[in-house]
């Protein structure tokens, strides 16, 4: 399931394994006895899949959608998405609320607050966002390089809808990790099992995808400045 790699299918299921049940990348890497960079790459490149319709069960497929014309519609949700990555992006106002320097989640100057869509939604968003901050954490994984920041923070945000929602429908074993034999509908087993049948259609490729050029103008963010 990935070409020329000197990984056998069996190690890269129980990869996918971790992958599927949020298990750090140190945990994966002891586990499989791969190296930790060679779990995170497959880790990285595993969340591409998650765009695929398949996976529509696990990630909100309607998550800012709109109805637009084509055009409009790729500038309302990189606006949308743009507003939200930089929110996500800003280390240091996370950082001061978490350390208790500021008592409201949102600062004065959240980008969130700019797209107009009122408080409740406004701490929907952040609550998402948080999620994401969350999960990275517990990862291990901190920077990437060598993608624009609009495609990485929406790679993070399905990354942590899918493996959320997948983790939340899968019963829970006494340490409190996902129980991976659940055959329930959309636990982690689900996920997996479409993730291998995604693979066995298209193997894997550690290479990043080619980008949409439609985006290529706003990836930076400074679009929003």
């Amino acid at each position: 399931m990935i070409p020329f790699a000197k990984i056998d299918d069996e190690t890269l299921g129980r990869i996918m394994q971790g992958f599927c049940c949020a298990e750090p990348i140190a945990d994966i890497a002891h586990a499989t006895g791969v190296s930790a960079k060679t779990c995170r790459s497959i880790i990285l490149a595993l969340r591409f899949r998650l765009f695929e319709e398949r996976f529509d069960h696990w990630r909100e497929a309607r998550f800012l959608r709109t109805s637009l014309d084509p055009k409009l519609e790729m500038i309302v949700q990189a606006t949308v998405y743009g507003c939200l990555a930089r929110c996500y992006f800003n280390r240091s106002c996370y950082t001061n609320y978490q350390q208790g320097r500021r008592q409201a989640r949102q600062c004065k100057s959240c980008p969130v607050r700019t797209l107009g869509m009122g408080a409740d939604y406004d701490d929907i968003l952040l609550y998402h966002i948080d999620l994401i901050h969350g999960l990275y954490a517990v990862l291990g994984i901190g920077g990437e390089r060598n993608v624009g920041k609009l495609t990485l923070f929406r790679l993070r945000l399905a990354h942590t809808q899918v493996v959320g929602e997948a983790c939340e429908a899968t019963r829970r074993l006494r340490d409190d990790t996902p129980d991976f034999t659940d055959e329930s509908p959309r636990t982690v087993r689900m996920l997996h099992a479409q993730i291998i049948r995604s693979l066995e259609q298209q193997p894997l490729t550690r290479r990043m995808p080619e980008l949409n050029p439609a985006l290529a103008p706003f990836e930076d963010l400074t679009f929003l400045e």
